[in-house]
């Protein structure tokens, strides 16, 4: 196709689709939520003609633009609230690690040592014998 007959094919389909622009719309039906290109017998004509001056229309264009991006500022929100908010999964390479200080975790591992030996002596303490009678008791026969 030349650019001569691709200009010629573009000029007729505007000529061709002009009218269609131009036909009236009728809101039709009893609730007025049914809309044809052909009058009907409850129906009434929609007007199509903007009736906006220039600076109504800057401001719309204006509202739009501030609410496009309000509304992109809320989604980016919402993505990273939700990135946060998402839970660490058991195995998962992906997951995170957590980073503790070398000193916090000596201190940590030297507390729950100390607890453990604490336990464990509570635990002999009370398996050991009270009187010697019972010493004597609890030894075993041959």
């Amino acid at each position: 196709m030349t650019l001569r007959s691709a200009c010629i094919a573009s000029w007729v389909m505007t000529v061709l689709t002009a009218p269609a622009l131009a036909q009236d719309i009728y809101r039709c039906g009893s609730n007025g939520n049914t809309y044809s290109q052909v009058p009907c017998t409850d129906g009434r004509r929609i007007e199509l003609t903007d009736a906006r001056n220039d600076e109504q229309r800057l401001q719309a264009r204006q509202v739009n633009e501030r609410t496009v991006a309000l509304a992109e500022s809320l989604e980016r929100d919402r993505l990273a609230s939700e990135a946060a908010a998402r839970p660490r999964l058991a195995g998962s390479f992906s997951a995170p690690t957590k980073k503790v200080s070398t000193k916090a975790s000596r201190a940590g591992a030297q507390a729950k040592a100390k607890k453990r030996l604490r336990l464990s002596s509570q635990a002999a303490h009370r398996r050991a014998p009270k009187s010697t009678q019972e010493a004597v008791l609890a030894q075993p026969r041959n």
